[in-house]
């Protein structure tokens, strides 16, 4: 299954002069466990696997609502790396863990840091596979601002409120994030479908007070195969919502501390995918995601489009030459 890592690009407004007030987005950027080119691995059975991958998402745009406010200057783009390891037992019991490293880049390009560790465990049932994920706050988690906007805005009392809106970037969450994770799988030898959803809550909160809100998406892909199975080329559509993050405000002298509740955002993006079996036991893919709309709450980067990469080696389990497993192989419609 697709699961969501997190490597977060965090907007926070800083404190501004009298009448102002804080608000605070994150961006999550998704990872994959290797779902993209998992079938063109099913004739080396059940296997242990081994990834590399990389991963570029572009935040070109500053937005409100459903309107762009401004072009970010600079646009800031994430730099990641990830390692993976995994395992697809004969049960159909999938187990992968993955640590990403990379930098993001913005006025001045950060340094290169961890991200946040994943955790993932799926099981196949008939054409459907259930999971659970944990992401452990092991990222680098800091406030380096890359751009900033003023908005000022009447208050209910008729007062005129500033608000400074902080674009900061990050390459970790800043707290423990837990998940589950669902998906359908159908079809035949040359065109399979799949729908999975994913849902991940934040644990506690980040080291200056936030509790992120949750993260739920779901994509639908239509893949074909091609060149005697060693091509797949895929479409589908990405649905992706953030409920509000909830950060403590900054009160007026003499009144009472609040909770402000914000960020909240949607999109819907299109995605395309391709994979290869370069060799037995050996696959690599590649994809595209581009949002078609997007609306957020407040002043916050945009996502512009993201591409990503990956390769997979793979080694059977409990045979004695490479690539030639015992087991037969799997149908398409199995997850």
């Amino acid at each position: 299954m697709s699961a969501r890592l997190c490597v977060a690009l965090v907007g926070v407004a800083v404190a501004a002069p009298a009448g102002a007030h804080h608000d605070t987005a994150v961006q999550q950027v998704g990872a994959s466990t290797g779902r993209d080119v998992d079938r063109l691995l099913d004739d080396v059975g059940p296997r242990i696997e081994a990834r590399v991958g990389f991963s570029w998402p572009s935040y070109g745009r500053l937005q409100q609502g459903s309107q762009r406010f401004d072009d970010a200057e600079p646009t800031v783009t994430v730099e990641r790396y990830t390692l993976g390891i995994g395992a697809r037992l004969a049960s159909r019991t999938h187990l992968d863990l993955a640590l990403p490293t990379g930098r993001v880049h913005g006025a001045t390009d950060g340094p290169f840091g961890l991200g946040d560790l994943l955790v993932s465990a799926s099981q196949g049932l008939g054409p459907a596979r259930l999971g659970a994920l944990l992401t452990a706050p092991t990222g680098r988690y800091t406030a380096d601002s890359v751009s900033s906007v003023v908005e000022i805005s009447p208050s209910e009392t008729g007062d005129l409120d500033m608000i400074t809106y902080d674009a900061r970037a990050s390459l970790g969450a800043g707290a423990w994030r837990s998940g589950l994770t669902a998906g359908v799988r159908g079809g035949g030898e040359r065109f399979a479908a799949d729908l999975s959803t994913t849902y991940i809550h934040t644990v506690g909160q980040t080291p200056d007070d936030i509790h992120w809100g949750s993260d739920a998406t779901a994509q639908a892909t239509v893949t074909t195969r091609a060149l005697a199975e060693r091509l797949t080329v895929g479409a589908g559509l990405l649905g992706q919502l953030h409920t509000a993050d909830r950060v403590a405000g900054e009160p007026r002298d003499g009144d009472e501390p609040f909770e402000l509740r914000t960020s909240r955002r949607r999109s819907l993006g299109l995605v395309g995918t391709i994979g290869a079996r370069i060799a037995s036991g050996v696959a690599c893919g590649a994809r595209a995601q581009v949002p078609m709309t997007q609306w957020v709450q407040g002043i916050q980067l945009a996502e512009s489009f993201t591409v990503s990469g990956q390769c997979t080696v793979a080694r059977g389990l409990g045979v004695t030459k490479f690539g030639k497993p015992k087991s037969k192989k799997r149908s398409g419609s199995e997850g």
